[in-house]
């Protein structure tokens, strides 16, 4: 029988093409290639299917592969209150989030904060990528944020042996690297030198950066080192109505049988104006003291002329007797004349007084400038 050609009428067959037939009791399978109605019946075109033997191919089985699983290990969470990082403060408080582990393994935990007390909790979202930080080993000195720092150092251990820190030119110093918090003080560092597994020396520092000159003072041993970098650190807006209160976050991951604790106190600092500079007393001939300081704004730490950056806000003034008795006053510009009556009235309380002058802001004082003027 040919296997190109037949009539469907003798198979009793009328399939399209690409059906599978056969003929009659015959075993054999055809394909139907081609279908034509002709006036003797149906013509099919057929092309016998042969079944190919199948050769066993050699195969490998391959093999597993095995991603080394590290420990998540336990949360260490940081919420830092700290100065605007920005030119222009945020609308409204900002906490910024640090958290990493002691474990390499360590990858996220989930946050939760507090605004009474720990009576109510909410989710605010996860942690960011780990933040290199760690912990102090000996206190950092006393210092000036208008010098470069090359008498102190500071040995700092970090939770685990991946994290490292690196050197910055002064160029980069300028430009933002190397910034960390040390307890309260942010701190830029130039010299980042190894010691021993974890532990690094920090030196060439940049003190008191953004405002934070008054925390230079009262370091300890045991104090939180922080790396500040953007992709570690998650922001976290508390409402406007927060200001000067306490914050509590708990954060907890996959690794940790309770969570991390964390809490800032009367939160504020981006929004807390910068302390006055520089303030002195010139006295006059008629016995008057002017009193005389330079405010600065958050706009101007850039300081890339060497100046202190000027701006024109609200002061308050404070002065003091040695008796206790503070007279109070206000100033629109950056002078105040401490009149001569005033002083003679003062100097009956004993030989000086002390005087304080503060910038305000829309809710917040800065911290502020210190004089002790003898009387």
């Amino acid at each position: 029988m040919s296997d190109e050609t037949m009539l469907a009428a003798l198979l009793g067959q009328a399939e399209g093409p690409g059906a599978l037939v056969r003929v009659g009791a015959d075993p054999t399978l055809w394909r139907v290639v081609n279908r034509v109605i002709a006036r003797e019946g149906v013509r099919l075109s057929l092309k016998q299917v042969r079944p190919q033997p199948v050769a066993a191919q050699p195969t490998d089985a391959g093999r597993a592969v095995v991603a080394f699983d590290r420990r998540h290990g336990p949360t260490v969470v940081h919420l830092l209150d700290l100065p605007s990082l920005d030119a222009a403060p945020p609308p409204g408080p900002r906490l910024l989030i640090a958290a990493a582990g002691p474990e390499p393994g360590w990858r996220r935990a989930a946050l939760l904060a507090s605004l009474d007390g720990g009576v109510s909790w909410s989710e605010i979202g996860d942690t960011a990528a780990p933040a290199i930080m760690g912990r102090t080993l000996n206190a950092l000195g006393g210092g000036t944020a208008a010098l470069i720092d090359e008498r102190s150092v500071v040995d700092v251990e970090l939770l685990h042996a991946d994290m490292a820190l690196q050197h910055a030119t002064m160029a980069r110093l300028h430009a933002g690297a190397n910034l960390a918090v040390i307890g309260d003080e942010l701190v830029q560092f130039g010299s980042a030198v190894p010691l021993a597994l974890r532990r690094w020396r920090l030196s060439q520092l940049l003190r008191g950066r953004r405002g934070s000159e008054w925390a230079m003072a009262g370091h300890a041993a045991g104090a939180r080192f922080v790396l500040v970098e953007a992709d570690a650190l998650t922001a976290f807006d508390p409402p406007l109505d927060q200001i000067g209160r306490d914050v509590k976050l708990l954060a907890a991951g996959v690794g940790d049988a309770n969570p991390a604790e964390a809490e800032a106190r009367a939160i504020g600092a981006a929004l807390r104006p910068l302390s006055p500079v520089h303030l002195r007393a010139a006295w006059r001939a008629d016995g008057a003291a002017v009193l005389s300081w330079i405010g600065r704004s958050a706009a101007g730490l850039a300081w890339l002329d060497g100046a202190e950056p000027v701006s024109e806000p609200l002061f308050g003034i404070e002065i003091e007797r040695a008796d206790g008795q503070v007279r109070s006053a206000t100033a629109s510009g950056s002078t105040y004349v401490y009149a001569a009556d005033h002083i003679a009235t003062d100097r009956l309380a004993g030989p000086e007084v002390a005087i304080r002058v503060v910038q305000i802001g829309q809710g917040l004082v800065s911290r502020p400038a210190h004089l002790r003027l003898p009387i």
